[in-house]
């Protein structure tokens, strides 16, 4: 090709323009170059921010593109347009600059921003094969609109902040979007138990699923969905919760509230492409942790019919469909071979009440304990795949936790054993906003959470508040008078029950808990015993006297304490029930 060789592109377009031209104004003191505006170009123009104090001008090294579009009538509260899927491919690229699309309404004046990577993520949510259309719908909700220049840019500021933070969830909490995964979300006065299914065909089989959990397991206040749902959205900008916890969102907020915060990404529900579950053959004695595909027929739109009250419409599920996240790159096998090599852990075995003997299979009336395992380590899984700054366990799964992270990370010795390790990361916390619920209703609380002076909270907490805490210092009055203007009441009389944080030791000596050659992976965890031994153990007598109903009716009436047939000198309740050589 000569360098005066034409090449041919589309004219101007008019409709770009108009936009560009309100944009500048908007966006000052910002420092907006648009490099084109021909539709094919797939981007109008370059943002460079800058701050002013006075007579000075500053530069902050974040750059953004945008792309604009106007539209003549006035927007409604869900406005949408389409753009070719190939530009939204090149926007979202693993090298490409953060873009934001920006359209702007000739008849309200109003500018509305959406993020090139949150379309893409709705997108690969909501409509898997949409790479394989000619463009897409993108949109422009009412949240995504600012009331002032001023609010919009505070917006992006924080967006591209969250886009660029590479660091966050990995080696320290995110700098502007903390995210939790609560993982027990429990409406008052219920217990969440497993399920048993019977598989009929040439090798009946059961299979165990779900946790488990029996009557008395649970502190009823630590699993509380109001207290944790309540707690989560006033510290943290982002809570995933499990997939069946719909009902209780629901149940608990209504739908408006609930379809609100799932819209505006404050609550996030995942589940995944299969799952998991105990099987063992009808009859037999011993079984094995397997992975379960979900039948084709079981379209997400009914396994949330499934899971809802009769009371709420198809509508409400075929609505719920677009907002559930199950990420193809979790891989429930990988899941499964670590809970595999956990069940050799001797102290790991000790810990959830299972027999010493290590086995290729375990006794079918171990099933529950060993999918309790294997729940917990799809949940560090699962946080450590969304970079989440923190799980939100019970108590006697944040036990597992310390327990995996003392022999795991190389730990600095100064812990003498895991007990003080426990002990120590009981200790240093956060405080339980939960406990607001005593003099504010939930519904307040979550509308509260979402205001300017709940996001200043949570910047000052995880900026300046939690390495107060990390270093040994009490609940100071800074905190209070904090949490006081927020609520605006006196809370004196208030004494915070602490949560565990892992990472709050970093910010001030990472090499004080963590040895120097292993960085963790994993995410920091939470909870709100300060016992989780004594959870363990009271978790463990329960199931003590469970497994004993569970072999009587497994295999007829064989006395428990009588010694196993395999030989081992244990008892049957502790042991795998097989008879010698099989």
């Amino acid at each position: 090709m000569a360098a005066n060789d034409r090449i041919k592109v589309s004219s101007q377009n008019r409709q770009e323009q108009v936009c560009l031209d309100e944009l500048r104004p908007y966006l000052r003191p910002w420092r907006c170059t648009f490099v084109d505006q021909r539709d094919d170009f797939g981007r109008d123009g370059v943002v460079q921010i800058v701050d002013e104090e006075g007579e000075e001008c500053f530069i902050i090294p974040l750059t953004f593109w945008v792309q604009c579009k106007s539209y003549k009538g006035a927007f409604e509260d869900n406005h949408s347009d389409s753009i070719e899927t190939r530009h939204l491919a090149l926007w979202t690229d693993q090298f490409a600059l953060p873009l934001f699309l920006v359209i702007w309404s000739v008849a309200d004046q109003q500018f509305r921003f959406r993020s090139a990577r949150s379309v893409r993520e709705e997108l690969d949510r909501s409509n898997p094969d949409w790479k394989d259309q000619a463009t897409v719908s993108v949109h422009y909700r009412r949240y995504d609109g600012y009331s002032t220049p001023q609010a919009a840019q505070s917006a992006i500021v924080r967006m591209l902040k969250d886009e660029m933070d590479t660091k966050g969830g990995v080696e320290t909490f995110h700098a502007t979007r903390r995210r939790v995964v609560l993982t027990t979300l429990i409406p008052a006065g219920r217990v969440e138990t497993s399920k048993t299914m019977q598989a009929e065909g040439s090798r009946p089989i059961t299979l165990v699923v779900g946790e488990g959990w029996l009557q008395g397991d649970l502190n009823a206040y630590e699993v509380s969905a109001d207290r944790a749902l309540a707690a989560a959205l006033l510290l943290y900008e982002e809570v995933w919760a499990p997939m069946w916890s719909v009902r209780v969102c629901l149940d608990l907020l209504g739908e408006d509230l609930t379809f609100d915060l799932l819209e505006r990404e404050r609550i996030k529900l995942f589940t995944t492409i299969d799952t998991f579950g105990f099987r063992f053959d009808r009859g037999a004695v011993t079984g094995e942790l397997v992975s379960i595909q979900r039948h084709e027929d079981q379209t997400m739109e009914v396994q949330i019919q499934r899971l809802l009250d009769p009371k709420y419409a198809p509508s409400v599920s075929r609505r719920l469909t677009s907002y559930i996240v199950a990420p193809s790159e979790i891989q429930i096998s990988r899941v499964l071979e670590i809970t595999v090599a956990d069940l050799k852990r001797e102290n790991l075995r000790k810990l959830l009440g299972l027999r010493p003997l290590i086995a290729d299979e375990e006794p079918a009336w171990d099933a529950i304990l060993v999918n309790r395992l294997a729940s917990f380590n799809f949940s560090r899984t699962f946080g450590q795949f969304l970079r989440a700054d923190v799980v939100q366990y019970e108590g006697g799964m944040s036990r597992l936790a310390s327990e995996k992270d003392y022999d795991l990370y190389g730990l600095n010795r100064r812990f003498e054993n895991i007990r003080v390790f426990d002990a120590t990361l009981r200790h240093f916390g956060v405080p339980d906003l939960g406990q607001l619920l005593q003099r504010i209703p939930l519904h307040e609380l979550i509308v509260l959470s979402d205001g300017q002076g709940a996001q200043a909270f949570r910047d000052w907490f995880w900026s300046e508040a939690a390495a107060l805490i990390g270093s040994g210092a009490d609940l100071t009055r800074s905190f209070l008078q904090h949490v006081e203007h927020l609520v605006q009441q006196d809370l004196r009389s208030f004494r915070f029950v602490q949560q565990l944080k892992l990472r709050f030791f970093q910010p001030f000596d990472s090499g004080y808990v963590l040895g120097c050659i292993v960085q963790p992976k994993d995410p920091a965890f939470a909870t709100t015993d300060a016992k989780g031994e004594e959870t363990l153990a009271r978790q463990r007598r329960i199931y003590c006297q469970y497994r004993q109903t569970l072999i009587k009716d497994q295999v007829g009436g064989i006395d428990p304490y009588a010694k196993c047939p395999c030989g081992s000198g244990d008892k049957y309740r502790f042991c795998c029930g097989r008879t010698l050589g099989s």
